[in-house]
């Protein structure tokens, strides 16, 4: 019975870090899609000007 209540703490602590290790890794998977999402803005902007100046030549 004593020993149960030892291992339960640790088993907590186990499921917080879990539980927090899951939050931040949803921060940096909205990170990631925010600075995607840039890249493709950077991208169309980067083909717009390359399709122009292919018109002009």
């Amino acid at each position: 019975m004593d020993e149960k209540k030892l291992k339960w703490p640790s088993r907590e602590t186990m499921i917080i870090s879990k539980g927090k290790q899951i939050c931040f890794s949803a921060n940096n998977v909205s990170n990631v899609s925010h600075s995607i999402s840039s890249l493709d803005n950077f991208k169309e902007k980067v083909e717009n000007k390359f399709s122009k100046s292919s018109h002009r030549s």
